[in-house]
């Protein structure tokens, strides 16, 4: 069976989803699971006024996106794969799935990022 035409793509997402997740995820598990929680940083530098000028910038902005967006889609192609090698052959409907999901999360990200 040949491979969609759209492959290419799905996979180029799913590379820089699981290279941005691999390194920007654990970093913000560590500050924000952490390093926040258990009072390593003073909490006026994680007080909300602040954390909104930081999440306002726009830079900052297309990262979260960014970050957010690309590991939806790294999620959506692996389990697409996972799925198909278990043995089940509903390809069509499964990339739909997977990566209908994916699009309409990234668009609520998209919204609540800008709306920030």
């Amino acid at each position: 069976m040949a491979a969609p035409r759209s492959e290419p793509f799905w996979w180029l997402l799913f590379s820089a989803g699981g290279m941005l997740s691999a390194i920007f995820l654990p970093g913000h598990v560590i500050f924000q699971g952490i390093a926040m929680p258990m009072g390593w940083i003073p909490a006026q530098a994680s007080s909300y006024a602040r954390m909104h000028a930081l999440l306002s910038h726009p830079i900052a902005k297309l990262y979260l996106f960014a970050l957010i967006s690309l590991s939806l889609f790294h999620a959506a192609h692996r389990l697409k794969h996972t799925v198909l090698d278990l043995g089940l052959q509903a390809g069509g409907f499964l990339a739909f799935a997977f990566y209908g999901f994916a699009i309409l999360c990234t668009a609520v990200a998209g919204y609540a990022i800008a709306s920030i």
